[in-house]
């Protein structure tokens, strides 16, 4: 994690209390979470004043798991982009491992501050869109 990171996330063994620097990127990512969807963690509580979300921890980070391991679910990490697409109407554009969660066999996605309605993807996430498949030759997949 970086560290300006480090002073916005407390994990503790069931919460993640998350801090942001503007109402937007705040606002964003309680919205996501108060659809309450199955794929992403629940969302405890929010402190409108602080801009702090607490939300449920969920197993652990699958950029944690070795990349042999890690490869195994990205038929899953595939569709669970293309499920938030179809449920929310919204293009996630910071998807990566970073931001999925693993407990057993069961994936959440975490992560809610940057996504929109344009199709638009981070540049250095790429590679991660390629080896699931959501990119074909430079090219994004339509569902």
């Amino acid at each position: 994690m970086t560290n300006w990171r480090k002073d916005r996330l407390n994990i503790t063994d069931d919460k993640v209390y998350k801090l942001y620097k503007g109402k937007k990127l705040f606002n964003k990512e309680k919205y996501i979470y108060e659809l309450k969807l199955d794929y992403t963690p629940k969302l405890i509580d929010f402190d409108e004043n602080k801009k702090e979300l607490i939300i449920e921890k969920f197993g652990e980070n699958l950029v944690s798991l070795p990349l042999n391991q890690r490869q195994k679910y990205y038929p899953k990490c595939k569709e669970l982009y293309y499920k938030f697409q179809e449920d929310t109407g919204f293009y996630l554009y910071d998807f990566r491992p970073q931001n999925i969660v693993i407990k057993g066999d069961e994936l959440k996605l975490i992560d809610f501050e940057y996504y929109g309605v344009n199709q638009d993807i981070w540049k250095s996430n790429i590679n991660f869109y390629k080896k699931i498949g959501v990119i074909y030759k430079d090219k994004v997949n339509e569902l």
